[in-house]
């Protein structure tokens, strides 16, 4: 009996291989971000500084791409951008926590933001009327 054998340096040959489903495409916004990261820190080692200097300018990189906090859905985007920068190492825990709280207000606050005016009814017959005990203009 020969079964085959999947070395921990193999690619799996499908995601149910080590039971995952595959992941879901990152979004534009964290995209953008993680993109950033790695193309300062790729400039910032071929220009000779060791990878932990190159870091650093990765996550102003990183920052610097961050939506702004304006509408719900640049702070669902802005969420998703943070928790991709803790995997990533960009933000610590004490930072992680302040920018998700900034995060939290944002989102009351749209939440919060009154809701358009509707546009005024068209007058009715009936309130077109002037009921008979009205004084008219003048009187």
């Amino acid at each position: 009996m020969t079964d085959a054998v999947i070395l921990a340096t193999d690619p799996p040959q499908t995601a149910t291989e080590l039971s995952l489903e595959p992941r879901p495409p990152l979004s534009s916004a964290v995209s953008r971000c993680t993109t950033a990261y790695r193309n300062a820190c790729k400039t910032e080692m071929a220009r000779g500084l060791k990878d932990w200097q190159a870091a650093d300018f990765g996550k102003k990189a990183f920052r610097d791409n961050l939506p702004p906090l304006v509408g719900y859905e640049n702070v669902r985007d802005f969420i998703a951008c943070i928790a991709q920068a803790i995997l990533l190492n960009v933000v610590d825990g004490e930072e992680a926590s302040k920018l998700l709280y900034a995060a939290q207000i944002a989102l009351s606050a749209v939440s919060k933001q009154p809701a358009a005016p509707k546009p005024p009814r068209p007058a009715t017959k009936a309130s077109r009327e002037v009921p008979a005990d009205t004084p008219s203009p003048g009187e």
